[in-house]
Parts: C-alpha cells; structure tokens; sequence
C-alpha cells in the first residue's frame, strides 16, 4: 500500500510543480497548450493536459516507477527500524 502511495505522490508531485510555471510561460506558436486569461475550466484542464504530456509525463512516470520500486525494495526493513526506535525513545511527562 505505502508503494502505491509513493507512485501516486511521485506524478502529484510532477503535476504541482508544473503549476507554478504553466501559467506564465507562452510561445506563440504553441499557444493551444498554454493558460490563457478567460478560458473555461474545461478548456483549461485540457490545455494543461496537453502541456503535461509534452513537457513532464515521462519525467514523472520515472519518479513515480522509482518511488514505488524503492519503497517496495526499502520500506518494510526502514518502518521496522522506525518502530524499533519509537519504543526505544518514547516516553510520558507526569505532572507533579
């Protein structure tokens, strides 16, 4: 489960970090693939679609693919330690 997470959050990650650029960039000859003031939400959904493919899919399928090959090979032996290190390092503060 936590390697399915890991793919998802890797194209997430992909997707949100294309925002904060997609608007302000433009080239006119590829204006169908840009945001434009004044457009629908369809249209603009589809436009960024189209950018994504263009400019990150395979970028993000190969975090994504990475992330989840790594947590499958590395996350059962990393929570064990974490666990082993929570009961080592927990503890409660009374009150006097």
């Amino acid at each position: 489960m936590l390697a399915g997470w890991g793919l998802l959050l890797g194209f997430g990650f992909g997707l949100l970090m294309n925002i904060w650029f997609w608007p302000f960039v433009f080239v006119p000859a590829q204006s169908e693939m840009y945001w434009q003031p004044g457009l629908s939400l369809v249209e603009t959904l589809e436009r960024y679609a189209v950018f994504y493919a263009f400019t990150s899919l395979w970028w993000d399928l190969a975090r994504a693919v990475g992330n989840f090959v790594l947590l499958l090979l590395f996350a059962v032996p990393v929570v064990r330690l974490l666990r082993r290190f929570e009961q080592r390092f927990f503890f409660e503060v009374d009150a006097i």
